[in-house]
């Protein structure tokens, strides 16, 4: 059932797509306009983060543990609020 979703989302995207692009377009696609103005002031934030700590990655190269230790790096820079339209 995991397979089968990961499929039918980033599983039909081209893996050479840097995820940056991938997640900017996912955001423009499902997310801003959608959200309160403050979510998306985080989803924002998050990308920037993205950019700054994964610049170039491709689909390809970005496995599970890839993006964890992403995660836990974000952590630790993440101030304790977020909400700024820097």
């Amino acid at each position: 059932m995991e397979q089968a979703k990961f499929d039918q989302s980033i599983g039909n995207a081209d893996t050479t797509t840097v995820f940056t692009d991938y997640y900017e377009k996912w955001l423009e696609t499902y997310k801003f306009g959608k959200v309160a103005r403050i979510t998306e002031q985080e989803y924002r934030y998050t990308l920037r983060q993205i950019t700054e700590l994964l610049p170039n990655v491709q689909l390809l190269s970005m496995t599970r543990l890839r993006y964890q230790q992403f995660i836990n790096e974000l952590c630790t820079v993440m101030p304790s609020n977020v909400h700024s339209d820097n």
